[in-house]
């Protein structure tokens, strides 16, 4: 780690995160491994609309609760999407002007 905790380019800390989708993604991939019995790769090649109906399925049987603060990710519900989510996750955006 760097200055005050800050991940150094080319951590394993920054890469992880990069990798695994942050904090939120693990939690759901872990959820999908252990009460789906979906791989990560499975998990990701589902649809975005597939997963979001799993994930309400998991919180009616109480066994997930997001609160009005958590953030389930673009990928999941792109509605919310702002135009750098898209061109951080490869897409190419052209904007405009």
């Amino acid at each position: 780690m760097a200055y005050r905790n800050v991940p150094s380019p080319g951590s394993i800390d920054a890469r992880y995160e990069e990798l695994s989708g942050g904090q939120g993604e693990r939690v759901l991939l872990y959820i999908a491994r252990r009460h789906l019995g979906m791989s990560w790769k499975e998990w990701q090649d589902t649809p975005w609309w597939v997963r979001r109906a799993y994930i309400e399925g998991l919180e009616q049987e109480e066994l997930l609760e997001f609160g009005p603060s958590d953030e389930l990710g673009w990928e999941i519900d792109p509605r919310g999407a702002d135009v750098s989510d898209f061109a951080a996750s490869g897409f190419t955006v052209i904007q405009g002007g």
